[in-house]
């Protein structure tokens, strides 16, 4: 589909982060993420990335944006991020250079879909997490069956991110990071014929197991290291497995205690000691 011209003979188009901003700020955070936690990145399948695209990823972490960022350099893609963004003050003008495309969260947003649909026309990639939400326990969660609607709509090839290690080291419930290692790679899921051709309950199945992903499984072995691994824990543990008492477990120090006189410890394996088995 050809693209409307503005007055001038210009096009319109959905323009790319800028430059000057994009490169220097990947620039910087490739630096802290390989130095402070070990980022490894394997940019194989982005020499073939075919321009434009869609990219899926996993969203295992609330760093995903800049570990994606990363994978896909120098490709300067269009993120689709949560309308709730929008809404912090700070964060709203930055957003806003970075052209991002927002979405609400839960909601058919027809006018999301427009703007990927924009984006892919002026020839950028586009970057969606289509588990719509982060994860609370570092393992995947449901994928969205609108993403396949939108694969067939697209017609583009598309590829899979995977920041493994991400949940693990950046925990939702945690107040600090841990150090440890982060693993991101690029893969080839469709290819714009793929996405033609097969049908849309095949598409959503193939991207329903592909998608499926354990980071403490995939990180068996690996030590996350940290001050504190139970600081924060608390904020998802609020039943106690031995008395069942609700709202009773204080975490910190390393320790999962209830006023019952349990006391399990938490490594930086994130192997729990010291509970009843099944807990």
């Amino acid at each position: 589909m050809a693209q409307k011209k503005k007055k001038g003979g210009k096009k319109q188009g959905f323009p790319k982060p800028p430059v000057i901003i994009y490169y220097p700020v990947i620039f910087f955070v490739w630096l802290w993420f390989r130095i402070r936690y070990g980022v490894r990145i394997d940019r194989s399948a982005v020499k073939k990335l075919k321009t434009p695209s869609l990219i899926l990823s996993n969203h295992l972490s609330d760093r995903d944006h800049y570990l994606t960022a990363l994978a896909l350099f120098p490709n300067r893609p269009t993120y689709v991020l949560s309308a709730h963004f929008m809404m912090n003050r700070r964060l709203r003008p930055v957003l806003k250079a970075m052209h991002v495309s927002t979405k609400r969260m839960f909601d058919a947003d027809a006018g999301s879909v427009l703007n990927i649909m924009r984006a892919i026309r002026a020839g950028n990639s586009v970057v969606l997490f289509p588990e719509g939400r982060l994860t609370w326990y570092a393992h995947s969660m449901h994928i969205t069956e609108g993403t396949a609607d939108l694969i067939k709509v697209l017609k583009t090839d598309v590829y899979r991110i995977v920041p493994e290690g991400a949940a693990l080291t950046f925990p939702k419930w945690a107040k600090k990071p841990r150090r440890g290692r982060i693993s991101v790679k690029v893969e080839p899921l469709f290819t714009a014929d793929e996405a033609k051709t097969l049908e849309k309950d095949e598409i959503y199945r193939r991207m329903s197991e592909v998608f499926v992903h354990d980071d403490e499984k995939a990180c068996s072995g690996i030590r996350f290291r940290s001050s504190d691994t139970t600081l924060g824990l608390d904020g998802i543990l609020y039943k106690c497995p031995v008395c069942g008492g609700e709202y009773t477990l204080t975490t910190g120090s390393g320790h999962i205690k209830c006023v019952c006189g349990l006391d399990a410890t938490l490594d930086e394996h994130y192997i729990i000691s010291g509970a009843p088995l099944g807990s």
